[in-house]
């Protein structure tokens, strides 16, 4: 991006070659410390302050490459230092920030490092549970809906794993999954079909600036610790998965 002409506005209109650049800096960048790359991130959207129209056309691009849940660069701490860029810039107007503003306030919460938000579901028996009532080394908190592929294919995979099936064996992680919709009727027809010992639940979260989860995509996955301290925040199974090999293997 060094040399790009933030004055040419062909750019807004050639979507191809835009996302072409794009696509080859989102590869480099995901070789990157992920800190390292972060800053850079921000830093080219800071560089076209002068001129809005540009700022936003790569606004655009960022979405989909850094929060779209099929993306396969998605990355929140990639995109929030770009929200960040786009809230502060002087040359975009204020209307053109309220939607990064509301992505950015959403991208703050449940931080990794930070305690994950408490709350109430409703289980298939009709009692209700916490998620601060889970009592586990680790907790994986899973949003699901019933008839989600990647979903199915989560629920299958965990049991089988070298790594999931011994930690839940041993008590030692449990698994948390949440419908975070309102078809009640679908949520409990699929019931028998969840992996046994895990805790299912219902909680319909709430759409907007109020919902105490950030859901850009089912499923969305959470790996928490003893006191529900948010290790991993809404990443891929493997890449929780190598988060555990890299912290549990020695225990």
């Amino acid at each position: 991006w060094d040399n790009l002409d933030w004055g040419d506005e062909r750019w807004i209109a050639d979507t191809a070659a835009l996302e072409s650049y794009f696509t080859l800096w989102a590869q480099l960048l995901a070789q990157m410390p992920e800190s390292e790359a972060a800053n850079l991130s921000g830093a080219l959207f800071r560089k076209g302050n002068d001129y809005p129209r540009m700022q936003l056309r790569l606004l655009d691009v960022a979405e989909y490459f850094w929060r779209h849940p099929n993306s396969p660069f998605r990355s929140e701490e990639l995109f929030m230092p770009v929200l960040e860029a786009i809230a502060a810039a002087p040359g975009i107007d204020s209307l053109y920030k309220i939607r990064p503003r509301f992505q950015l306030t959403a991208a703050r919460k449940n931080r990794p490092g930070t305690k994950a938000a408490n709350f109430s579901y409703t289980m298939g028996n009709g009692g209700c549970g916490t998620l601060y009532g889970l009592r586990a080394e680790y907790t994986l908190l899973m949003f699901y809906n019933p008839g989600c592929p990647e979903c199915a294919r989560i629920e299958e995979y965990i049991p089988r794993s070298e790594v999931f099936a011994p930690l839940i064996a041993s008590g030692r992680l449990k698994v948390l999954a949440v419908y975070p919709d309102d078809d009640v009727e679908a949520w409990r027809s699929h019931l028998s079909q969840m992996p046994a010992g895990w805790a299912v639940g219902h909680a319909p979260m709430e759409k907007g600036g109020t919902a105490v989860y950030d859901l850009p995509g089912i499923p969305a996955l959470y790996l928490l610790g003893c006191d529900k301290t948010v290790l991993v925040k809404d990443r891929p199974l493997d890449v929780i998965e190598a988060w555990l090999v890299q912290h549990t293997d020695d225990k």
